[in-house]
């Protein structure tokens, strides 16, 4: 994948993630008050994830680490 589809495809993977977040809280009577505060927790907990598995610069999955040695 290129860069810019990587992203695109890392953006609708955690887009999805919350929409589910969502979506289950509502089915369930979670608190709105909690699911407002979960919300952008967990958006950076997956950019934290993000960072440590593809590209830290970009927080995004899919990226892929740059590898300096190739240069």
């Amino acid at each position: 994948m290129n860069g810019s589809t990587a992203q695109g495809v890392d953006q609708t993977v955690k887009g999805g993630v919350l929409g589910l977040f969502t979506y289950f809280g509502a089915k369930y009577n979670v608190d709105p008050g909690l699911l407002a505060v979960a919300m952008p927790l967990l958006a950076g907990v997956m950019a934290f994830i993000s960072s440590k598995i593809g590209d830290p610069h970009l927080a995004s999955l899919f990226s892929g680490k740059k590898n300096d040695a190739a240069k």
